[in-house]
Formats: C-alpha cells, sequence, structure tokens
C-alpha cells in the first residue's frame, strides 16, 4: 500500500498539448527532398529470375553460349544471370564459377570500351554506369571490379568538370564579351 502511494506521488505530469503556435512551427521546419530517380535505374541491377532446368550440364552450355554471343546481362536467357542462378543453386560449382569469371572479363571488357568511346557521349557513358552496376552486383569484391568502378568515377568526375566548364564558365564569358 505505501509503495503504491509512493508510486502516486512520483507521477510525471502529462506533456501539454501542442497549441496552433507549435504546429505552425513544425510545419514550417519540415524539409522534403525529392530528387529525379531515373538515374537509380541505371545505379542498381538486379539480376532477372532465371529458370533453370534439372540438367546443370544442359544451363551452363546455354549460358556459355549467352556469353559467346555477347549476352551478358540484358535478360534472363543472358550468360551472368545464368551463372549466378547456377551458382544459388550449387555455390561449388567450378564450372560455373569459371563460365561467371569470364562473363564477368567480358563484361568489364565492354565496359571499358564504352568509357573509351564515351568522351562526351552521354548514351556511353551510361551504358558504362550500366555495365558498372551489373559488375557490383555480380562480384562487388573483385578486384578488377572495383579497379573498374573507380574508372567510371573518375570519367563520370572529368566529364562533370568539363561539362560544367562548356555550360558555366563558358556562358559567363560569353555574357562578358
Amino acid at each position: 500500500m505505501l509503495a503504491l502511494g509512493m508510486l502516486a506521488a512520483c507521477s510525471r505530469p502529462s506533456p501539454k498539448a501542442p497549441d496552433a503556435q507549435d504546429a505552425a512551427k513544425d510545419r514550417a521546419a519540415r524539409v522534403t527532398v525529392s530528387g529525379d530517380d531515373r538515374i537509380a535505374s541505371r545505379l542498381t541491377w538486379r539480376a532477372p529470375d532465371v529458370a533453370l532446368g534439372p540438367d546443370a550440364s544442359a544451363d551452363r552450355n546455354r549460358a556459355a553460349k549467352a556469353a559467346a554471343e555477347g549476352r551478358l546481362y540484358a535478360d534472363a536467357d543472358s550468360a551472368i544471370p545464368i551463372y549466378l542462378a547456377l551458382l544459388k543453386r550449387s555455390p561449388a560449382d567450378p564450372d560455373a564459377q569459371a563460365g561467371l569469371q569470364s562473363a564477368l572479363a567480358a563484361l568489364l571488357s565492354s565496359g571499358n570500351d564504352a568509357l573509351a568511346t564515351a568522351d562526351d557521349d552521354i548514351a556511353w557513358l551510361h551504358h558504362a554506369h550500366e555495365i558498372a552496376a551489373v559488375a557490383r552486383t555480380t562480384a562487388a569484391d573483385d578486384v578488377a571490379v572495383q579497379a573498374y568502378l573507380r574508372r567510371v568515377d573518375l570519367d563520370l568526375g572529368q566529364l562533370g568538370v568539363e561539362l560544367f566548364y562548356e555550360t558555366h564558365v563558358v556562358a559567363v564569358a560569353g555574357e562578358l564579351e
């Protein structure tokens, strides 16, 4: 009984209800951040769902054929998604591991070609970013992938500086003449 009385004496005062002025301050202090999500699709890649058959050998052959044809990542019949599905089913499959490494090397080669071609062509740069997303998702810890990602970042940074110069500095110089 004594404890109950002590608890009642120690109760906290109820918080005061916000008034109209406090509510207006809360509304005025809110920050909303939004942006263009179109670039997010180029920065992320998800392997398409692949239907594997009961014969892993047939699926490995299908993946190898896709890689030989240059079909590396675009759909469920491409090499990298098939190899990833095979490795999900059987992580220790040495043929699928080797096939994935080969397809990844071809992907990075294609990405390096895109970067070499890009110059100031934004379409090639987008392609290089798409390849970076696939490479990052497939093997983020791979040394060659990390080197490619750094190169994409450097090229994007250089292109950004050049575009800024062309659009801002040149425009201001034109206004000064």
